[in-house]
């Protein structure tokens, strides 16, 4: 590239700096790969022209990668306009000091919101924070809360894990959640706990779902459920919910099974 194809010294289309045509146009030129990211639904508003690409970058040259206008981290640049996120901070994330902003984000436009790099953002922590369930003793364990507006709390453990063995064999017994309130454990009178277990064996696999709702149990078994239609799954567990005197709303959404009381 020579210094002419960006300035023009006769017949320029901007007067400052001469340049042949204004910025992004200019630099689209050339770079072509990074015009549809502006495009995106979340994007660093260039085309709107809020934000120029030499904000960022040193169009004539520079020490950094993609010659930014940066630290070796390649934050500083981002810090220029995200100056809440500088810090310091007491507890900061340690990629920032490494990798910089780009460890998350994505520099020019994306997809997700947040120009995050992934569209789920447990996906994008657990990109390095891996193993952190298993160290705890529960394997790709998820807890989720749910407060009604009407009043009542919905709270959610779910745990997958795969039995390796044959039927003979005794699984590991599945990780309980115990609610405490001031170190005691919190009394479940007026509660409602879902317990769901599939077993593949031979092939087919039986699930088995342990309801208790205010006082009252009941053990559903359905075997070959991985065979049945969502509408069969939920009718077959609906029937046995029933007959133990539980009522209870059942929902199948391809194949995952959702328990909650009626309302």
């Amino acid at each position: 590239v020579g210094c002419v194809d960006c300035h023009s010294v006769h017949a320029a289309k901007v007067n400052r700096q001469l340049l042949k045509a204004a910025q992004p146009n200019l630099c689209y030129s050339c770079h072509l790969e990074v015009k549809a990211d502006f495009s995106k639904p979340f994007h660093h508003r260039v085309n709107e022209g809020l934000i120029a690409c030499s904000n960022c970058h040193n169009q004539h040259g520079g020490f950094m990668r993609h010659q930014l206008r940066s630290t070796a981290a390649q934050d500083q640049v981002c810090f220029n306009c995200h100056t809440d996120k500088a810090g310091p901070f007491a507890w900061e994330h340690a990629p920032i000091k490494t990798e910089g902003c780009v460890a998350c984000h994505t520099p020019h436009g994306s997809v997700n919101n947040f120009m995050l790099v992934r569209r789920q953002g447990k996906l994008l922590c657990l990109q390095c924070h891996t193993g952190f369930h298993s160290q705890a003793g529960v394997p790709h364990a998820q807890v989720s809360v749910t407060d009604h507006p009407g009043g009542g709390r919905d709270i959610r453990l779910t745990v997958e894990r795969q039995h390796v063995g044959d039927a003979g064999t005794a699984p590991e017994p599945m990780p309980q959640l115990v609610l405490e309130r001031n170190g005691a454990p919190l009394e479940g009178g007026e509660g409602f706990s879902v317990k769901v277990q599939k077993k593949k064996i031979d092939g087919a696999t039986s699930l088995t779902v342990d309801v208790t709702a205010n006082g009252k149990s009941a053990k559903v078994e359905v075997p070959n459920s991985d065979s049945m239609s969502d509408a069969a799954l939920t009718d077959a567990v609906s029937s046995q919910l029933r007959q133990a005197g539980i009522d209870a709303r059942v929902t199948v959404t391809n194949g995952k099974i959702e328990i909650e009381p009626a309302r």
